[in-house]
């Protein structure tokens, strides 16, 4: 798995499933998943070693594919063995969507992310781990829907671009600029403020799956966008309304907060509303998480979600997590944004 197993966030579950190998079944147990690898144990003395292809089956998460194993160490509870799947799919409940859209960019690959619920089929095409663009199959979506539900265009203006679609193919946007409809320049605005909400729109999906396929991009996509992964990530995580699912995977109420390590992740593009300016205020590598959500003197679930926001963007960290690195960076909220006028209480 190497480098590229970092890129995504390792998730810790124990469940019980049976690996096979060269027609032989074994009992195992998963001790931790990401998107490219497992790690579990397996019971007995199975001739497993490092090379060798296995067939998994996994309920949960969801994983029915074959492997490599990549390194094993036997324990007094069976062999230990991690396990490279590289299949970049799986469930929604089973993955955090912000942490693949992080780990995609991280791998630098190419390709489409791919994610259906239901009838809802939505894809954001990727290039070089930044996302360009994004295409969904649900009406609300299209460009024109959005337009007319902003205000930007009329009724009568949105059913002359249809009829002008059925007879020359065009797209919607091309012909609402040539009849004059939007500027050139209106129509770029209006093409990003669709990629993005087609992409913050993911993040209110409970169930469904997902599928990263890595190739060339068609090259019929006449607008190349580059769009801030933590800058989405934010927001639509701030959008979403799956409260209770954010609090179970929150890190402890006493857990301390920092800023980021990496410059990389610190000073991102991201557009802070006053509540993340407040948030990040009181953080200071000594505050934790219940002393922030006090001080901040905001609703406890508004605190908690973008307390969330904020850790998937990777701006903060959990102080304990940093634990072992050689070096630490010292930056204060006043380096990242301005500080509001609240002050903390003793």
């Amino acid at each position: 798995m190497g480098e590229e197993r970092r890129h995504f966030r390792r998730y810790k579950k124990h469940s019980e499933f049976k690996l096979s190998i060269k027609g032989k079944s074994f009992k195992a147990e998963t001790v931790d998943y990401s998107l490219t690898g497992i790690g579990a144990i397996v019971e007995d003395s199975p001739p497993i070693k490092e090379g060798d292809i296995i067939d998994l089956n996994i309920a949960a998460p969801i994983v029915k594919t074959n492997g490599k194993v990549v390194w094993i160490k036997r324990t007094n509870s069976g062999l230990k063995i991690g396990v490279d799947i590289e299949q970049l799919k799986g469930n929604l409940g089973d993955y955090e969507f912000a942490d693949t859209l992080t780990g995609l960019q991280r791998t630098i690959k190419t390709g489409i992310l791919e994610v259906v619920s239901g009838a809802i089929v939505k894809k954001i095409y990727i290039k070089n781990g930044d996302m360009i663009f994004a295409a969904s199959n649900q009406d609300e979506d299209r460009l024109g829907d959005v337009l007319l539900k902003e205000g930007k265009i009329t009724q009568e203006q949105y059913n002359q671009s249809v009829d002008e679609i059925k007879k020359t193919k065009q797209r919607q946007g091309t012909i609402l600029v040539r009849l004059g409809h939007l500027k050139p320049q209106e129509l770029i605005r209006a093409v990003i403020h669709q990629v993005e909400e087609i992409i913050i729109s993911l993040f209110g999906l409970e169930h469904g799956s997902f599928e990263f396929k890595e190739a060339p991009l068609p090259t019929d996509e006449t607008i190349t966008l580059k769009l801030g992964a933590a800058d989405l990530i934010y927001r639509g995580i701030k959008r979403s309304n799956m409260v209770a699912q954010m609090e179970s995977n929150l890190p402890p109420m006493d857990s301390i907060l920092c800023f980021s390590a990496d410059p990389m992740k610190l000073f991102q593009h991201i557009t802070l509303d006053e509540k993340g300016k407040i948030i990040l205020s009181y953080v200071d590598g000594k505050a934790a998480i219940n002393n922030i959500i006090a001080a901040s003197n905001l609703d406890k679930s508004e605190a908690l979600k973008t307390i969330y926001a904020l850790l998937n963007t990777g701006i903060i960290d959990v102080l304990e997590e940093r634990a072992g690195e050689e070096t630490v960076q010292e930056v204060s909220a006043d380096e990242v944004i301005e500080k509001p006028e609240a002050k903390m209480d003793a």
